[in-house]
């Protein structure tokens, strides 16, 4: 039986375990497919759309646990807002009829007798043959066993590649809260002593149900390569108890009892690596931080380490998105991050009060959110400083890996890169600044968020580092030569398929170039000559109207909340490495954020002006209103973007992102949320304060 047939059995499965334990009418129309009908309105016909032209899903892991937890998410997604299931229903149905096995499914009515705990179903499939499922349901509507008899093989009970321990109260914090942990070996292995691969995750759930594929496939990836792969969903999320806050330092005292829990286990030889991007790049500095002899080796991918000042929040600048993915991440239902979200945001323009967003947005309060909400008027608040580990990164002394997407954001839109390239390179450096600098490496490329570590099989990899990443756990767990121990920096080129390296960052050949903010009477210029004593009075103005929509969302020069500053390269200039932007402002209010946003306009094979965005990495920042004039520092990022001759790069600068990033009010902090204030923001630039652009090329 091939992979693709497994997985159409396992899929089916899966639905009928969903029927037997939901009570939704949507879930009960399983019951009513007939031969020849359409099953794309039915549960069963989502999962066949969804996983049976997925090769490589074993239908033999879905084992009692898996079902019973992935029965109750199936029932919670038909019970989500009608955006969630319309949106995946519509996404599928194309591949469905492309790909679809699912012919028709009836249930033997005749064997409901009195007190029979089994229900049966014959399954039909497209290519002939028939199979019997049986499902014995529990008192409270759990699946307490299943039996499959079919063609040839059995594809429920058949061969399998992996085994699984699901275990929801075996692993134990110190404070005695149980966290659920999946641990795979390879069939056959399960009393060998291996090294283990570690992932600590809060996305056991995305999109309304369980990850499965990805897990396996990303459990596989692993095993294949001799080790045990235990993934743990963080407390609070995923089956595990406790309650979840986000950037919790406590993160740390939960990866040690992780990893003792780990030690004392048969299938372990003692020695882990831990692995994750993103929050799971963040759980992994955690555990690195813990000084765990077991723990030769961490690769930390896209990783927050700060709430005050990393993905989300900028320089005491709030990315609104924190709030969607509170939601997810509190609620554990749903899409991980709702798509609908920013419209929905354009009606709490009045709104100034981002304490009373969760509850209008979602009908519930965030505890988390609320404290941020109420630390946002001051940067300096407590709060602050109780959600972070970055302080403590120097501390780690087990050899690990930074790793951080540089690619470009994409066209005029936002978020399709990696926001947090920025966070990687700053754990690096933070590293370096301690005790163990030999310790720390960071690798830098032109990938996504969620590509700095191996998602599924390992193929969303950048072909530069595809081999690189298994290859660093294989040296430190297993012992094999690695060939680029010494490399402390590695970056891709702009030129494809090129790498550079070096023994620290920034790599010495890169050239450093400044551009300097000029305005000349209407325009507004970046010059590579510094302002000179002629111009010493020099400033653009700008204003800041927050219950209004910024034109600066769709690009607009001519936004009168926005100033765009140009610079027509002469030649090709390969953008590479460390971008950092310095402004010296003047408000007329107590206090406002400022942000500045590169974008390079190219051109197509026709010469229309194609616009790009080069990053939203840190490049904003908070500014309270001092004597005169404020030199505002809005962070670096490393970025690579290919800058040609004759393309513009263009720096848009304002204080007003709405609603991407939550608007500043404008007063003081004791009456920030008494309602807006209009601003009216100097930007100078002269002799005296030289706002500039600062960044690095690659020679050519």
């Amino acid at each position: 039986m091939t992979n693709e047939t497994r997985a159409f059995w396992a899929a089916l499965a899966i639905s009928l375990s969903a029927y037997a334990c939901s009570t939704t009418p949507q879930a009960r129309l399983l019951a009513s497919v007939s031969p020849g009908s359409d099953p794309a309105a039915t549960t069963a016909g989502w999962f066949c759309r969804n996983l049976s032209d997925r090769p490589g899903i074993d239908g033999s892991i879905f084992t009692k646990s898996y079902l019973e937890k992935l029965a109750a998410q199936l029932a919670e997604i038909h019970q989500t807002s009608d955006w969630a299931f319309d949106q995946l229903n519509q996404a599928m149905i194309a591949e469905y009829r492309a790909h679809g096995a699912c012919e028709g499914i009836e249930e033997f009515k005749d064997s409901f007798a009195k007190n029979n705990p089994f229900r049966v179903f014959l399954l039909k499939h497209r290519d002939g043959f028939e199979f019997v499922l049986s499902l014995r349901v529990a008192g409270d509507g759990l699946i307490e066993d299943m039996q499959g008899i079919g063609d040839a093989d059995n594809p429920i009970q058949g061969d399998a590649l992996l085994t699984l321990r699901d275990l929801r109260n075996e692993v134990k914090a110190r404070d005695g809260v149980s966290l659920r942990t999946l641990v795979f070996t390879k069939r056959g292995t399960e009393s060998s002593r291996q090294p283990v691969v570690l992932v600590r995750t809060p996305y056991f759930q995305t999109d309304g149900m369980f990850t499965l594929t990805k897990w396996v496939n990303t459990a596989r990836f692993w095993t294949d390569r001799g080790y045990a792969y235990v993934l743990q969903a963080v407390r609070g999320t995923g089956g595990s108890q406790g309650r979840y806050k986000i950037f919790s330092p406590r993160e740390v005292d939960d990866a040690r009892d992780t990893l003792d829990w780990i030690v004392s286990q048969g299938f372990s030889n003692g020695k882990i690596g831990v692995i994750g991007v993103s929050y799971e790049g963040f759980t992994s500095i955690a555990a690195g931080i813990t000084h765990h002899p077991a723990l030769k080796v961490v690769v930390a991918g896209g990783a927050p380490s700060d709430n005050s000042d990393g993905s989300f929040i900028r320089n005491g600048t709030v990315w609104l998105k924190e709030l969607n993915y509170l939601r997810y991440n509190l609620a554990q239902d749903g899409l991980v991050y709702w798509p609908g979200f920013e419209s929905a945001l354009i009606g709490m323009m009045k709104e100034p009060d981002l304490r009373k967003y969760d509850r209008k947005l979602f009908g519930a309060e965030f505890a988390d959110w609320q404290r941020i909400a109420a630390s946002f008027p001051d940067p300096s608040a407590p709060f602050w400083k109780e959600r972070e580990i970055h302080s403590r990164i120097g501390e780690i002394s087990a050899p690990t890996y930074h790793i951080g997407g540089m690619q470009n954001v994409g066209g005029a839109e936002h978020g399709k890169g990696d926001c947090c390239g920025g966070d990687s390179l700053g754990n690096y450096l933070k590293g370096v600044s301690g005790p163990h600098p030999k310790a720390h490496h960071v690798i830098l490329g032109n990938w996504a968020h969620g590509d700095s570590t191996p998602y599924g099989d390992g193929t969303n990899l950048d072909p530069l580092v595809r081999d690189r990443i298994p290859a660093i756990m294989d040296h430190y767990l297993q012992g094999k030569a690695l060939s680029f121990a010494d490399d402390a920096v590695f970056m891709a080129s702009n030129e494809k398929g090129r790498a550079l390296r070096g023994a620290s960052y920034p790599l010495p050949e890169l050239g450093k170039r400044v551009l300097y903010f000029r305005g000349t009477g209407d325009r507004q210029l970046l010059s590579l000559e510094a302002p000179s004593a002629s111009n010493s009075g020099e400033y653009s103005t700008y204003q800041d109207i927050p219950d209004e929509l910024n034109d600066l969302m769709n690009l607009n020069p001519d936004s009168r909340q926005t100033l765009a500053f140009d610079f027509v390269a002469p030649k090709d200039m390969p953008i590479l490495g460390d971008m950092a932007v310095d402004l010296h402002v003047e408000l007329d209010v107590p206090q406002a954020d400022i942000y500045a946003l590169p974008v390079v306009i190219g051109k197509d094979g026709k010469g229309k002006p194609i616009p790009r965005v080069v990053t939203l990495c840190k490049l904003g920042g908070r500014v309270f209103r001092g004597s005169g004039v404020t030199k505002v520092k809005t962070g670096s990022c490393p970025v690579m973007t290919d800058l040609k001759a004759g393309d513009t790069l263009r720096v848009y600068v304002t204080s007003n992102l709405y609603p991407l990033f939550a608007r500043n009010t404008h007063r003081e902090i004791e009456h920030f949320y008494d309602g807006f204030l209009n601003a009216h923001i100097k930007l100078h630039h002269s002799q005296r304060y030289p706002s500039q652009i600062r960044f690095t090329t690659e020679a050519r």
